[in-house]
């Protein structure tokens, strides 16, 4: 997998994973999760909702690190930047961006199985 997307070393090592079943299986709890805090900025992005878009970029880019997802981590990292001042421009960019970034993410992810 894509160093830059995931890297699978610190995430065996930060979950002690043994074979590629376990990593498979720690993705896929990521993703869920990931997928449900997508949907929440894409509402908040709809209402504008600045303090709700940085409550869940800060919850996304935790869930990120410990997935050993950097990029990611670092474009949730951006938003958290954007939202107080309401750069709803900007933010809709990044969000294109990360959508781009996560879909990468489930291809490899997927070449794993």
């Amino acid at each position: 997998m894509n160093a830059a997307l995931i890297d699978l070393p610190d995430l065996s090592e930060r979950f002690a994973l043994t074979d590629d079943t376990e990593t498979i299986e720690v993705l896929a709890v990521f993703f869920t999760s990931l997928d449900n805090l997508l949907a929440g900025l894409r509402a908040a992005l709809v209402k504008q909702d600045a303090s709700e878009v940085l409550h869940i970029a800060h919850s996304a880019k935790g869930a990120a690190q410990n997935a050993s997802a950097r990029q990611l981590a670092a474009l949730f990292d951006v938003l958290e930047e954007l939202a107080p001042a309401g750069q709803w421009t900007q933010i809709k960019e990044t969000m294109t961006t990360i959508t781009e970034t996560v879909a990468a993410m489930h291809r490899l992810a997927d070449g794993l199985g």
